[in-house]
């Protein structure tokens, strides 16, 4: 193309720099009668180091230059810790409906996601949304201080005693109805400060469910969102069941993790989603699931024909909890991975790992399971593979370390090491 493609595209007569001489254009050509179509230029957004800044803001001032002859797409926008408003800059000069894939890595008050949220919006090809946020642990220290007051008089002369008594009857009377106009004055600051601490919080809560509220009514018209990961959201606790209700298609992931502040509501309106009963990845990371087994089973029952990874780890259930979902995932024709850390030593039947093994040709299970029966649940694991799916062994990943490795029939399994 050379330095003079831009000028060509801009239709720029190029007689004085071509070598060839000047270029005749008929008025027969194709270019006249039908004008070319606005170049798209496609870049990723990564929001994550001022330097870049500077690059984006000339990508804009060229495209700028060239408005109505190109446009500016992006398929993956990326935020870190910046401020959004450095993002805004960007985002008003480039075509939204090309953004496919979103990752938010910050931590955004609920005004700022609502002023996100009329961008995320216009992103109506999305298919991957992202919203992680740094683990954090809060400690709140408080400091009381107590102040105490001792006086000492000293006897002076007879004579000049009750005089002075009688002054100091009249001054503490002085000094005790000044007290009681302070504390009074005392009290009123003090109920004047929390009607307006009151009124301030009734302010905040409620700019803040606007800025939710407009951050849903956004969710609404993503009609391609597919996936979705969310990690220890701020604004998420108490709110699930409104996101989820927003879902306009079926998704194929979901992903939580470390979402310890979900209440018992967001919980039990999760696993009802039906939005969520199609889903081929499910991860539960870090959720306290203890009291959710029977709403879990319901939720594998109903992703059985379609779930191929499942990720339940740190996530408090007990052995009963396990045993209790083993028959549905037997079911569970697709699945290929099974993520799960034991809260303690788990012990499985020889019919019940022959009922799940067929389907489950990966694991990342602790230490625990590989008992000294070790070699006896290999065989079974052999033996129903053999008969589902043909010679291969599956894949095991053991505890921590994740050690890869493959056994097949008619081999001793390698010696454990932990």
């Amino acid at each position: 193309m050379g330095a003079n493609f831009w000028d060509m595209w801009l239709g720029v007569s190029t007689e004085n720099c071509s070598p060839m001489g000047p270029v005749t254009v008929h008025s027969s050509s194709p270019n006249m009668e039908h004008p070319l179509a606005p170049l798209e230029v496609f870049l990723d957004l990564n929001f994550n180091e001022r330097d870049q800044d500077k690059f984006f803001m000339h990508i804009i001032q060229w495209a700028q230059q060239r408005e109505g002859l190109l446009h500016l797409c992006c398929k993956t926008l990326r935020i870190s810790e910046v401020p959004f408003q450095r993002v805004r800059r960007v985002l008003d000069r480039v075509r939204l409906d090309c953004i496919q894939e979103v990752k938010v890595n910050c931590t955004w008050d609920l005004p700022t996601l609502g002023t996100f949220a009329l961008y995320l919006g216009q992103m109506s090809n999305l298919q991957k949304l992202f919203f992680l946020e740094e683990l954090a642990e809060e400690e709140e220290d408080e400091e009381w201080e107590e102040e105490g007051e001792e006086e000492e008089q000293q006897e002076e002369e007879q004579e000049l005693r009750e005089e002075e008594e009688l002054e100091k009857e009249e001054q503490e009377q002085k000094e005790e109805e000044q007290e009681w106009e302070e504390e009074e004055e005392l009290d009123r600051e003090e109920q004047e400060w929390e009607e307006a601490g009151e009124q301030e919080w009734e302010r905040q809560e409620q700019e803040e469910q606007q800025s939710f509220s407009q951050f849903l009514s956004q969710m609404l018209r993503l009609w391609h969102l597919r996936e979705l990961y969310m990690r220890s959201p701020s604004f998420l606790p108490g709110r699930l069941d409104q996101m989820l209700r927003c879902l306009q298609t079926p998704l194929d992931l979901l992903c939580l993790t470390y979402c310890q502040r979900l209440t018992h509501s967001d919980l039990t309106h999760l696993f009802q989603c039906p939005n969520l009963r199609q889903l081929e990845i499910l991860h539960l990371f870090g959720l306290s699931l203890a009291d959710f087994s029977e709403p879990l089973r319901a939720l594998l029952e109903a992703v059985a024909p379609t779930l191929q990874d499942l990720g339940l780890d740190k996530c408090g259930m007990a052995d009963s909890q396990v045993e209790a979902i083993l028959p549905v995932l037997s079911r569970c024709h697709q699945l290929r991975k099974f993520a799960f850390r034991p809260i303690c030593n788990l012990r499985l039947s020889s019919s019940e790992l022959r009922r799940s093994s067929p389907f489950t040709l990966k694991f990342l299970l602790g230490h625990s399971l590989f008992s000294s029966s070790l070699l006896f649940l290999f065989n079974l694991f052999r033996i129903s593979v053999e008969v589902k799916i043909g010679h291969d062994f599956p894949r095991v990943f053991t505890g921590n370390s994740a050690t890869h490795a493959e056994y097949f029939p008619g081999q001793h399994p390698p010696h454990q090491t932990h």
